[in-house]
């Protein structure tokens, strides 16, 4: 898609992309601080959120592009993007784990209380 995009919105999405990712960076750090999360050894916070965006953009992209997979067509949860960066992050030990709180109800948290506008525009769309 950015070869079809003008050189100025490519410059804009890059801008941010990088309020994003300092964004995860900040609250990747801070669990380190607080104890929540513990860093190993080549495992920072660029490791940490990179490898939690290419899930996350994996899974959008598969669940967008392969719906004729089964696969993709026998996940029946409407939270597999939030199930695969858990099994991540309580990978990395991140907490509280995801057997200790409930995504879920922050997940709909989130898109009520932030992102409600968008979610209805999706919605109208069909997607």
């Amino acid at each position: 898609m950015l070869e079809k995009a003008s050189p100025e919105r490519v410059a804009e999405l890059n801008k941010l992309e990088e309020l994003v990712i300092a964004g995860a960076d900040d609250i990747t750090n801070a669990a380190a601080e607080c104890g929540d999360l513990k860093f190993s050894a080549g495992i920072g916070s660029d490791a940490i959120v990179f490898a939690n965006w290419s899930i996350a953009f994996g899974s959008n992209a598969l669940s967008q592009n392969a719906s004729n997979s089964h696969c993709i067509k026998r996940l029946q949860d409407p939270f597999t993007v939030l199930h695969n960066a858990n099994m991540l992050l309580d990978g990395l030990g991140w907490k509280p784990l995801s057997s200790e709180w409930d995504y879920r109800k922050t997940w709909r948290r989130v898109e009520q209380e932030l992102f409600s506008e968008e979610v209805a525009y999706l919605e109208s769309i069909g997607r």
